[in-house]
């Protein structure tokens, strides 16, 4: 497969992610290493072809380990069980287990037919969570309860310590029903494990996926909320030149992670957007072209993923 320029993708994954990579290498920086043109853009499909294959094991691992994790959890009975205020849920410590084991799993939860809800958080995944919920550093996990209470629904946060005991609770008033999600309207609709596709989680500013399935024989669901925040670190190991960039985007050309130097605010130019928009809709699964920005001229390859 190394010998082609093209990258082979199996049908899960292109059907899930509809993402692209894009990397762009400065022909003029290149050139002045004394490479040839043609040597430089080998050495840029190259470079390009082994990061595609990385990211696609790389998503593809994510992918089973947490299909795995559902699909284990939702075997255990007591993952029915309703919230209830000041009283630990019985699978609480396997789930905090879990989380710590899966450091980029954001938050899991249940939601019922009822629209009683049942969430873990990890607050250790973000330091934006934390500043969000309030939490203090002894505050290593997030609990919501949300049941009903005297024909109103309630929702309890429950800041629990390291050692799962609970340091302070909140009461509020929500409008929040599971049962109108979209994670649990798809859900409840298929027997197997749905997934999203990327989109921005507010409480972390960063692009993540939800995977959910109706848990056997109930009308309740199980999910849990994955940080893409991880592809960020991945992408800028691969960063071997100054002058490259790498994008990890979506069909409508939102940016999910990015890689390169000075590219924290960088946003891709509108023109080269348009140009992949068009490609894209052609189907091919693999191009390269090369095009002039603001004076400069660009290596640019993407493929699907």
């Amino acid at each position: 497969m190394k010998k082609k320029f093209y990258i082979k993708i199996r049908p899960t994954i292109s059907f899930i992610l509809v993402f692209l990579i894009i990397s762009v290498i400065s022909i003029t920086l290149l050139l002045q290493y004394n490479f040839s043109l043609d040597l430089a853009k080998n050495a840029t499909k190259d470079n390009f072809s082994q990061i595609s294959e990385k990211l696609e094991e790389r998503l593809q691992n994510l992918d089973k380990r947490h299909n795995d994790l559902i699909s284990i959890l939702q075997l255990y009975k007591e993952i029915e069980q309703t919230p209830q205020k000041n009283k630990r849920h019985p699978l609480l410590k396997l789930i905090t287990t879990a989380l710590n084991n899966n450091k980029h799993i954001y938050a899991l939860y249940v939601g019922h037919e009822d629209n009683t809800f049942y969430e873990v958080i990890n607050l250790n995944i973000n330091e934006k969570l934390r500043k969000k919920y309030n939490a203090n550093k002894e505050e290593r996990w997030l609990i919501v309860k949300i049941y009903d209470k005297n024909g109103t629904h309630v929702r309890y946060d429950e800041y629990l310590n390291k050692n799962l005991i609970q340091i302070r609770s909140i009461k509020s008033k929500t409008s929040y029903r599971p049962t109108s999600r979209p994670w649990y309207k798809e859900a409840i609709k298929d027997n197997s494990i749905i997934r999203t596709e990327p989109y921005l989680f507010t409480n972390l500013d960063n692009f993540g996926v939800t995977y959910a399935k109706k848990v056997t024989s109930t009308k309740s669901v199980i999910g849990l909320d994955l940080s893409l925040q991880s592809l960020d670190n991945f992408l800028k190991k691969q960063i071997h030149i100054d002058k490259q960039e790498i994008y990890l985007i979506k069909k409508d050309m939102k940016i999910i992670s990015k890689a390169g130097k000075n590219i924290k605010d960088k946003k891709i130019d509108s023109t080269l957007k348009e140009k992949i928009t068009k490609i894209i809709n052609t189907q091919i699964a693999y191009k390269s072209f090369s095009m002039k920005i603001n004076d400069i001229n660009y290596f640019i390859y993407f493929s699907k993923i």
